[in-house]
This record gives C-alpha cells, sequence and structure tokens, in this order.
C-alpha cells in the first residue's frame, strides 16, 4: 500500500494568510460555513447517540446474499460525544482540480473500473449487476476522465483512499484545521440524522429519487438491466453522476449522503461489528489492505442504498463510482 504522501511540494507551499472567509467555524447545529474559496462549504453536525447497524433478520428483508448478512451487526449504540462538520456535499470535481493544481499531484494509476453492459464485453467480469453489468478496467481512465462526461460541480470520481486523504491533508496544511476522512460511526449518524428508517426519508425505495442519484430507471436504461429486482424502480433522470445538490437533503442539511458517489472512511475493513467503538473515534486494526466505503453510489440498488450498507474496497481501488466526503474538526 502506498504510503500518504508528503512531498516536497508542501515543505516549499508557503502558506499565504488564510482567506477572509477562514474564521472560527460556528458552533450552532445545521450552521454552514467555509474556511477558504476553494475550500468545501461544510455543516456544523450536533453532538447525540444512535443505533449503529442492522439486525441479520432486518437485513434478510432486503434479499442480503449470505456474503454480506451480518456485516452489518451486531447493532449498537453509538453516542458522538462532540460536534463535528461534515462536507455539506461530496468533494467536487474542481475542488479536487485545486488540490491537484496546487501541489502538482499524480495518481498512482491511469487505470479506473468502469461499468460496461455485457453486451459490450467478450467475457463478463464481474460486477455487482451480474449478469446485465460487468465491471473492467480501463486503461486511460482516472479523475479527470471517468469514461463519462462530468461539470465541474459533479463528484469527483476514480479517486482511491489514499488519493482522499492526500486531500484532507492538503486541506489541513491549507487552512490551519483538521480535516479528516469521517469515521464510519460519524459518516452513519450524519447519514441517519436523526431516522431509524432504513433510508433517511423513510422505508419505500422508490422515494428515493426526490433525494438521491442512485441505481435508478436512467441507469437501467443505459446500461440495459433486466434481471435484477433490487433496482430503483424511480427515475432520478441520471444515468450517470449528477452536480452535487441536485436532489434534497438529509434533515441535517446534508447532499447525496445515500448517492451519486461511494464515499471512502477512515476505516480499515472489519468483516463485522464486534468490538467496534461506542463514540466516533475510527476504529483502529482491521484489514489495511481495505478501507471502509459508505453510500452507494449511482449505479448502486436498493438493497446497497440503505444507511446501514457498509462494505470494504480495496484502498487504492479506482473505480468511475468511488469519491468521497471531508469531515473537519471543530473547536
Amino acid at each position: 500500500m502506498r504510503s500518504i504522501w508528503f512531498v516536497a511540494a508542501f515543505a516549499a507551499l508557503m502558506l499565504s494568510p488564510l482567506s477572509a472567509m477562514s474564521q472560527t467555524a460556528p458552533s450552532k447545529p445545521g450552521s454552514i460555513f467555509r474556511d477558504c474559496s476553494d475550500c468545501p462549504e461544510m455543516v456544523v453536525i450536533p453532538s447525540g447517540s444512535f443505533m449503529m447497524g442492522e439486525s441479520a433478520e432486518d437485513q434478510d428483508k432486503w434479499h442480503e446474499e449470505n456474503g454480506i448478512r451480518g456485516t452489518e451487526n451486531p447493532v449498537h449504540k453509538v453516542t458522538i460525544k462532540k460536534p463535528f462538520a461534515l462536507g455539506k456535499f461530496e468533494i467536487t470535481h474542481d475542488e479536487f482540480a485545486a488540490f491537484v493544481k496546487d501541489t502538482h499531484y499524480a495518481q498512482h494509476s491511469d487505470m479506473c473500473l468502469r461499468l460496461v453492459p455485457n453486451s459490450e464485453v467478450e467475457v463478463p467480469r464481474g460486477g455487482h449487476f451480474q449478469p446485465d453489468v460487468s465491471s473492467i478496467q480501463m486503461v486511460g481512465l482516472g479523475w479527470r476522465n471517468p469514461g463519462f462526461p462530468q461539470t465541474g460541480r459533479d463528484p469527483v470520481i476514480c479517486v482511491d483512499w489514499v488519493d482522499a486523504e492526500n486531500y484532507a491533508h492538503w486541506l489541513s496544511k491549507k487552512t490551519g484545521q483538521n480535516y479528516f476522512l469521517p469515521s464510519e460511526a460519524q459518516w452513519e449518524y450524519a447519514a441517519r440524522a436523526g431516522t431509524t428508517t432504513a433510508f433517511y426519508w423513510g422505508d419505500n425505495p422508490d422515494d428515493a429519487c426526490k433525494y438521491e442519484n442512485v441505481g435508478d430507471q436512467s441507469f437501467a436504461k443505459m446500461f440495459h438491466i433486466t434481471t435484477t429486482p433490487a433496482m430503483f424502480h424511480c427515475d432520478d433522470g441520471f444515468p450517470f453522476t449528477a452536480p452535487v445538490g441536485s436532489f434534497k437533503p438529509n434533515p441535517f442539511g446534508l447532499y447525496d449522503m445515500l448517492g451519486n458517489a461511494w464515499e471512502w472512511t477512515a476505516e480499515c475493513s472489519h468483516p463485522n461489528y464486534d468490538g467496534a467503538p461506542s463514540d466516533e473515534s475510527a476504529w483502529e486494526g482491521g484489514d489495511c489492505a481495505r478501507h471502509q466505503i459508505r453510500t452507494p453510489g449511482w449505479e448502486h440498488d436498493s438493497r446497497s442504498g440503505r444507511v446501514t450498507n457498509h462494505f470494504g474496497e480495496p484502498t487504492d481501488s479506482l473505480a468511475n463510482a468511488g469519491g468521497f466526503r471531508i469531515a473537519r474538526a471543530l473547536p
């Protein structure tokens, strides 16, 4: 696994005085602030408690495969002891581009996983929506060109965990504040936003398209999906990524928490929640060749769209549904 990037560019980077936008972050829950002109907008998330995870029996209601069943339990109480800030949106293409320009950052690979209909490939190679769609590595694909057009306001994708960590370190250095990838507990607490249902809007997956860009009928039509009953039956109008904030926010004022792009978290991969922390801290240990991913992307179905869904991906995985959201410590 590559080490976190602390190249000479950081040592040579002369930090100018912080932008006039930079100020002491507000403490009122729901307040929105930004530390610099090209920094992400942040939302203050209150402290509180919630029940994290889902029982195996409840997972069965969503027809989870045997390999997934049990990964979200035991259900356990988590107390978020201290307010923190979380990105109002996923990190955008333009925000990541500002980081790359400032640091001359280069990714380790230009081979990003791309979904293609099986009719376009000779040999299917796996993929979540088999037998209709395969995931294949495509040379020349990366965050600049993920395989379909994006605007500067679309979430950056084809970025791995180390890319996300490097962005957080750069932003911390630039602003003098502590930015980081959220722990799974912070992420799920913020995504739930006080709700207890399968999705933050309720239990009906067909309401998803009011709130999220998901694996819907636009996606199904684009990729010739015909055999996956768990596809969202609504139509959000976007077969690929959508500009951030295109849909309704959750009750905490956060957008795209259950769609648009996967989001890396701080944790190395664990098979379930046995021994998980009871507070907001990132769980130490685990399989650090993989890191935990939260939220489904634009291509995922209703089983994966639940707020409790989590899974591990190789730390150096590049996929054209994979992005991230940033967190920030508050005084």
